[in-house]
């Protein structure tokens, strides 16, 4: 492992971390909903599999969106608090 002294990211490289963040969160949601919509399907014999299937394929889309808006929303006050602590310093695997 080796270390890096940043000053600051570049905006889509700030970008591109919220959006894998955000997918990465929806993926865990949807996981999360299929398991719970299974379980009230088993309860309920007239459910519809076609709300489950919304919620596997839309929620990881749509917080990836989510954390690319909030990536654009964040990237200045980021700009700001790396200007005031002079950069911070990252573990690598090369």
């Amino acid at each position: 492992m080796e270390t890096i002294k940043i000053k600051r990211l570049a905006f889509n490289s700030y970008l591109e971390l919220s959006g894998i963040i955000g997918f990465l969160t929806g993926l865990f949601t949807a996981f999360m909903n299929f398991i719970r919509t299974i379980l009230s399907l088993t309860g309920n014999p007239d459910g519809y599999i076609i709300p489950l299937l919304i919620v596997l394929f839309a929620t990881p889309i749509v917080s990836c969106l989510g954390g690319l808006i909030i990536g654009v929303v964040s990237y200045y006050p980021y700009k700001l608090i790396m200007e005031i602590k002079k950069g911070t310093t990252l573990k690598v695997i090369k």
